[in-house]
């Protein structure tokens, strides 16, 4: 995954660009010219009218940035985390991932077993599902570790649904 540089939102502004014809008809200042002194300089076309070009799709929205663009991403990516110790994106394996959400889904169980007023139940539930969010969103910010959101609050919910249904079908029962 890719920890894109994005000026004001969109990223293929993230560094400077100079048309090739205007250093080959020296068009250029020398201060421009001093700006790419001691710098990685990417040659590639920009021009994302021409479907015959090399654009890509980007979380940013519908715009495709030109593939120079990635490729000057991913170059700042990799030097910006050995140098400044920026942090990778990173995930769990699948097994991990799996517990993750089976976890979920017995704490769902679990607290639908225990709590067993509607008015607990909820504020529970929704305390549970706004720390499944933040401890998601905290990870990812500070640790760059992107953990599921979705699957196990999915777990959760269904899995305390039908806990809470059973539960409610055996007592009416007995």
């Amino acid at each position: 995954m890719l920890n894109y540089r994005a000026h004001a939102g969109d990223p293929a502004n993230f560094a400077p660009r100079v048309s090739l014809s205007d250093i080959l008809e020296n068009r250029l200042t020398e201060q421009e010219l001093q700006q790419f002194s001691d710098r990685i300089v990417l040659i590639g076309i920009t021009d994302v009218t021409n479907r015959g070009n090399d654009s890509w799709s980007t979380p940013y929205g519908v715009r495709e940035v030109p593939g120079v663009i990635i490729q000057g991403q991913m170059t700042s990516h990799i030097i910006s985390a050995v140098l400044e110790g920026r942090n990778t994106i990173s995930w769990l394996p699948l097994w991990a991932n799996l517990l993750w959400v089976l976890g979920w889904s017995v704490l769902g169980g679990l607290i639908t077993w225990y709590f067993q007023r509607l008015l607990s139940l909820s504020l529970v539930g929704a305390g549970a599902i706004a720390s499944l969010y933040i401890l998601c969103s905290l990870l990812f910010i500070v640790q760059g570790l992107w953990l599921p959101l979705i699957p196990p609050a999915l777990a959760f919910l269904l899995t305390g649904s039908s806990v809470g249904y059973i539960t409610y079908r055996l007592r009416k029962a007995w």
